[in-house]
């Protein structure tokens, strides 16, 4: 698992309401890490229609990146890789995730 990897995630309690995919937002250097060691990375949720948001950021195959969906993310939960984005689509998470988080 790496950032910037879009996974299809399968939660605890099922809503029929609630995205299925999560873009990996954690450092590799949790990603990498053992599971054991780092059982859950951060993730944004991928909705499938524009939310009409500034701080979300379309990811052609899959929908829109919401920085304001920002979640702790169970690996064991995370169970098929979807795709890997480009560093440019990655450039304006990153831009999205430091403008909610004031950094």
């Amino acid at each position: 698992m790496r950032r910037g990897e879009v996974w299809r995630y399968e939660p605890v309690i099922q809503r029929s309401d609630a995205p299925a995919l999560r873009l990996i937002v954690s450092a590799d250097g949790i990603t990498t890490a053992d599971p054991a060691d780092a059982p859950v990375v951060l993730g944004v949720q991928i909705v499938s229609t524009d939310p009409g948001k500034l701080l979300a950021v379309q990811v052609d195959s899959c929908g829109w990146a919401t920085a304001m969906t920002i979640e702790a993310v169970i690996r064991r939960r995370l169970i098929e890789r979807i795709d890997t984005l480009p560093v440019e689509v990655m450039d304006s998470v990153d831009a999205a995730l430091r403008a909610a988080l004031e950094l």
